[in-house]
């Protein structure tokens, strides 16, 4: 990837090493989000890993998380080149796009995989609005730059369980509307004890012909946010029809009163 990227003449990312660290080779992608590559391990952990230690100790009953997908904001002017320059460099192979509305128009999401899944990048191209800042909103002060939202999402294997360890902890949901629990209800015919769990949660759900996805999301902070998931069965796509509830209560969160 990294000779690849050299050929594609994209710009190389310096960073400082201390002694015994591993060295990574960095390159910057169109948009200048860094790249940086390691090494793995034989045991298919990253090599870099061993520099931590053994890491934090997993609380009692908890269960780990890995990186489902990664979520980008591209502006306008380098997205074909991003979808170009990934599929070139990395080797992603993008997949057909979706549109999804929100409060300032549509925002065109692009799924960049790997075959076997372990690689899931999402590049969205968020309506001009929104990258130029020109609707800054109330309080947001002037010549107040902002930038599209973005996000890392993590798979667990149990959502619920999860959830309610991280409310425990205080962790900062974002609020779903009650309306969107009676679509669903409408949609799919929940069992209505599980119906109450996600609502109580602020879980969000969608189902198609090969299985289910559990997903919640974080507040934001600045302009990034995080998302756990859980898919059930041989469920492959994102909970796309949940994006606009996400976009909606998001939008409501940033122009809202203070």
């Amino acid at each position: 990837a990294a000779a690849r990227a050299r050929q594609l003449k994209a710009p190389a990312v310096p960073r400082k090493s201390q002694a015994n660290e591993e060295i990574f080779q960095g390159f910057a992608a169109p948009d200048s989000t860094e790249i940086f590559l390691c090494q793995g391990s034989p045991d298919g952990t990253a090599a870099w890993t061993h520099e931590f230690g053994e890491g934090l100790e997993v609380p009692s009953g908890g269960t780990g998380a890995v990186i489902d997908h990664v979520n980008l904001a591209q502006p306008w002017q380098h997205f074909d080149e991003a979808v170009l320059f990934y599929t070139s460099a990395l080797a992603l192979e993008p997949q057909p796009y979706a549109e999804v509305p929100s409060p300032t128009g549509l925002v065109r999401s692009q799924v960049m995989l790997t075959a076997d899944r372990a690689v899931r990048l999402v590049l969205n191209l968020a309506p001009v609005i929104q990258q130029d800042g020109a609707d800054a909103g109330p309080g947001s002060g002037t010549g107040h730059r902002r930038t599209y939202q973005e996000h890392i999402a993590f798979a667990v294997d149990d959502l619920v369980a999860t959830a309610r360890a991280a409310r425990d902890r205080g962790l900062d949901f974002l609020r779903i509307p009650a309306n969107y629990y009676e679509d669903l209800d409408a949609r799919f015919g929940l069992d209505p004890t599980f119906l109450a769990t996600l609502q109580e949660l602020n879980l969000l759900y969608d189902r198609d012909a090969d299985g289910e996805f559990l997903h919640f999301y974080t507040a934001t902070v600045g302009t990034v946010f995080f998302e756990m998931v859980e898919r059930r069965g041989g469920y492959d796509g994102y909970g796309a029809p949940n994006a606009p509830v996400r976009h909606a209560v998001q939008y409501d969160h940033l122009h809202g009163p203070k």
